[in-house]
């Protein structure tokens, strides 16, 4: 099974730019205009901004996942386009012993971390955001990991 969100990451990368592209041209505005002219501009400036951080907050990540062979391949990135860090973890099928998916920030931000057991040694792996996933994307995903772990716990 494959899940690849690079079309609405897109979507967030262009939000971002949109965003920081309109809070500038407001600031612009007011500081042409003069402050007592351009109060408008700075509320529209200050929900802009809000609207920015906002999104940060949430963790609208590139996700990609694939468990067609022998591992698990999960790749993702921030989709600002100044915050973008390459990450990918490729993971043997065997290992998994489980994953968690938590939800935060008012159930808006979601994170899946993998669970795996090696040589009778338990760890994880550092969580991924699952932000943008839609709910069949989710339910999709949580199967497919559900397989995994339950298949490895009956070895």
């Amino acid at each position: 099974m494959t899940i690849d969100i690079r079309y609405k990451t897109g979507q967030f990368k262009l939000a971002f730019v949109s965003l920081l592209a309109l809070f500038v041209g407001f600031m612009i505005y007011s500081v042409i205009e003069g402050i007592a002219e351009s109060i408008l501009a700075f509320i529209f400036s200050f929900v802009f901004l809000l609207t920015y951080f906002f999104l940060l907050l949430i963790k609208p990540y590139y996700f990609y996942y694939n468990d067609d062979k022998t591992k698990l391949i999960i790749r993702f990135y921030h989709s600002h386009p100044i915050f973008r860090v390459f990450k990918a973890y490729e993971i043997p099928k065997n290992i998994i012993s489980g994953y968690q998916i938590s939800k935060s920030f008012l159930g808006l931000r979601k994170e899946l971390k993998i669970n795996i057991e090696q040589k009778n040694k338990t760890g994880g792996y550092p969580p991924v955001s699952l932000t943008l996933l839609s709910s069949k994307e989710l339910k999709e995903l949580e199967k497919s990991l559900k397989n995994l772990s339950d298949a490895n716990s009956r070895k």
